[in-house]
């Protein structure tokens, strides 16, 4: 996995190494505290309880993060008081850090957590910090993920009559794991930091599997880890509760007095035992499909492939190719804003090979050294103010099927994460998706009208250059024949309306104007009208409703989206 944390973090004042640092993450009730406290039992590793604030950080800028900040965000987080550090004691630690950098603070914070117990080593273990993979590998390239992953069934069993996750409704419990599953392991993919057990070998053969976690995190293996729950309690007595989520310190034992006893092997295959016959039919309608992936046994026989509702009706009439297609992420770009690093990043985490192709004209030498850092392949091309015209040389520079194209401003919604899309890709008939954008007036909201959305546009598509008619002015649109179909669910964030200023977007209009095919200033100037704002909706992509909606559009309806860029529409009011 590629990581930045050089261009955008202070470098430390011990240039030494880093020795790895393990993230212990998984769905919430799939082992993580048992997991947690067998590392806790290393003589050398100490592993606090849930952190939580790295959500917190990355809301923010770590990179512009100062000391002040940083201690403010940490010692005011609700769970600062269960790592029992005194606040001047950490303080001083900060002050201690000559340049300072969040990365160093983190550090320092888990070193005085290590320091309590007479140990050198320090580990984290939130649950869904595994969301966080891409940033957390950027600002802390010695983090080791170690990923344990639990039947869902026995998940849902364990969870629905909790506070937390999706609520008691099986099929969204089912919906909540299979899409946290594949986002993560889609991150995982093709990290050397990264390693996978499941919770039921390290509960019937926890040595073995112990070994292989210390094999993974540079640690010899210490049998006194296979006496954890001796010291369970006391790990546990740190619990302080968490006041202002309403939580209390004996809810969060609660939920943990099983790590107090051995590994229990009567906790697997509860759901053979415990989950009622529709229940776990609703479980398996919707997640069948990925717990034969997984190698889990289903009750309901073979579900490979797609599931039998989507094999009914997904793919009817319509033939599907054999084997598992490959996507390349196309990026064209001459600068990339330190607010689109966590975007493409996870952009290449759900994707087979990332290609740039680079403004050799205007972008920069830190430009260009983010772009090497990023991608598996870059090109320099000098486009003379049309970008759309040398399209073709990225494309042919692409050695997958299929392609996705973006810009260093856009970033991927979260459908994209589970991996479900990729379902469209062996529909062999298809040879191009129409994906609406989204245009952000701040993160997290939309203009939810027309032109602005949906501006469907052809991003993803079959990579057969010879088919492609490529634009040859701004904003010019490609033309591929065959059959093709418009998305529902996944779409296209574009950020260019907060990224830059006013006055930088009405230089971009005037000099867009300029060009062949310029213009476009309705969707850059969105204040000269009063329009309404929406949160960014997150959609479950069912793969068998993503392409029965699409379609609904014809290829002249998408064109007359695009024409009411240049006039004002009814929703539209000066």
């Amino acid at each position: 996995m590629a990581t930045l944390h050089d261009e955008h973090r202070e470098q430390s004042p011990d240039r030494s190494p880093q020795v790895a640092w393990p993230f212990i993450i998984g769905v919430p009730r799939s082992g993580t505290t048992l997991l947690r406290l067998m590392l806790d039992s290393h003589p050398e590793v100490a592993i606090p309880p849930e952190s939580h604030f790295f959500h917190d950080l990355f809301r923010r800028d770590p990179a512009a993060m100062s000391r002040a900040e940083f201690y403010r965000l940490i010692s005011q987080h609700f769970t600062w008081r269960d790592f029992c550090i005194d606040d001047a004691e950490f303080d001083r630690a900060l002050d201690g850090l000559d340049p300072f950098s969040v990365a160093d603070g983190l550090r320092a914070l888990y070193r005085l957590y290590a320091a309590r117990f007479g140990k050198a080593r320090w580990g984290e273990k939130t649950p869904d910090y595994g969301l966080l993979m891409p940033e957390i590998t950027a600002l802390l390239p010695e983090a080791r993920f170690v990923h344990i992953i639990r039947d869902g069934r026995d998940v849902a069993l364990s969870r629905q009559s909790l506070w937390f996750g999706p609520g008691t409704d099986i099929a969204a419990q089912a919906e909540d794991w299979m899409i946290w599953l594949r986002r993560v392991r889609n991150f995982g993919a093709g990290s050397e930091h990264y390693l996978e057990i499941r919770y039921e070998a390290l509960v019937r053969s926890p040595d073995e599997t112990l070994r292989e976690i210390c094999s993974f995190l540079q640690l010899p293996f210490r049998k006194e880890m296979l006496s954890y729950h001796a010291v369970a309690d006391a790990r546990l007595a740190e619990l302080k509760g968490w006041k202002t989520e309403n939580i209390t310190a004996d809810q969060l034992r609660s939920i943990q007095e099983l790590t107090a006893r051995p590994p229990t092997p009567n906790r697997i295959n509860r759901w053979k035992r415990e989950m009622p016959p529709e229940a776990l039919r609703a479980f398996e309608d919707v997640a069948g499909p990925f717990l034969t992936e997984l190698g889990y046994e289903v009750a309901a026989g073979d579900r490979s492939g797609i599931g039998a509702v989507a094999a009914a009706s997904l793919f009817n009439g319509v033939r599907r190719t054999g084997a598992r297609p490959t996507v390349s992420a196309l990026l064209l770009t001459h600068d990339i804003p330190d607010e689109a690093i966590p975007w493409l990043m996870q952009l290449r985490a759900v994707v087979d090979e990332f290609v740039v192709l680079v403004d050799s004209q205007l972008a920069s030498e830190r430009t260009r050294a983010r772009v090497s850092q990023l991608a598996s392949r870059t090109k320099e091309f000098a486009p003379n103010g049309v970008a759309e015209a040398f399209l073709s040389e990225g494309v042919n520079a692409c050695n997958t099927d299929w392609i996705l194209r973006l810009d260093s401003d856009e970033e991927l919604s979260i459908e994209w994460q589970d991996g479900a899309w990729r379902e469209l890709l062996t529909l062999r008939d298809y040879t191009h998706f129409w994906i609406p954008r989204r245009w952000c007036t701040r993160p997290g909201s939309y203009i939810p009208v027309q032109p602005w959305f949906p501006d469907y546009q052809i991003r993803l598509f079959r990579n057969e250059p010879s088919n492609i008619q490529f634009g040859t002015t701004i904003h010019g649109v490609m033309k591929i024949p065959g059959r093709h179909a418009y998305s529902r669910s996944l779409a296209i964030h574009h950020h260019v309306l907060w990224l830059l200023s006013r006055m930088e977007r009405e230089e971009k209009v005037k000099y867009y104007n300029t060009l062949p095919g310029g213009g476009l200033g309705h969707y850059y100037l969105y204040e000269d009208f009063e329009l309404p704002e929406a949160p960014i909706p997150h959609n479950l992509v069912n793969i068998d409703n993503e392409l029965l909606r699409m379609g609904m559009l014809s290829a002249d309806e998408v064109r007359d989206v695009r024409i009411e860029v240049c006039r004002l529409t009814t929703e539209c009011t000066p």
